[in-house]
């Protein structure tokens, strides 16, 4: 993706790529990619903390973000945009804060902050889920549909936490 990204947005890099044609191309994105690769591996042996850090950051943050989101809207018919959009960005955020904290007391504040980030966009997802009208007819249909649920159970459990 980096090498694409280097194609096509880098201004001299793109006049370059579009001059070219066919194997050409294809040539230049695989050299980027090794060219990026390269930096990538030298500052990953020079610095190995900060990748380390960087990407535990990262997969934490879109894991508290996404996850609980994914997770509820799968597992829960009752569950639906409005959860799933504050789900997202109570993950965001508190897993964004989380990492910004330092210590603690018993250094409850240096854990992963994925963790607590997973806990409140889940709660936030539900709270907003039931604070919000349910899902429509048509859509708790293909929730059930999917799951290969049967339609006479769909009414009795859209408001209930089990599938």
């Amino acid at each position: 993706m980096a090498s694409a990204v280097a194609t096509d947005d880098l201004p001299f890099i793109r006049t370059f790529a579009y001059r070219v044609t066919g194997n050409a191309r294809v040539w230049l994105g695989r050299l980027l990619l090794v060219i990026i690769g390269v930096c990538a591996a030298a500052v990953s042996v020079y610095y190995p903390g900060s990748i380390s850090h960087l990407v535990s950051y990262a997969w934490g943050g879109m894991g508290a973000a996404f996850g609980p989101a994914t997770l509820l809207a799968l597992y829960w018919r009752r569950f639906n945009s409005w959860g799933a959009l504050a789900s997202i960005l109570a993950g965001t955020l508190a897993a964004s804060a989380w990492a910004l904290l330092d210590g603690g007391p018993s250094g409850v504040w240096d854990i992963q902050p994925a963790t607590p980030g997973f806990i409140v966009a889940t709660l936030s997802g539900i709270a907003v889920a039931f604070l919000t009208p349910p899902p429509s007819g048509e859509v708790v249909a293909l929730f059930d549909k999917a799951n290969g649920l049967g339609t006479s159970g769909a009414a009795a459990a859209a408001g209930s936490l089990g599938p």
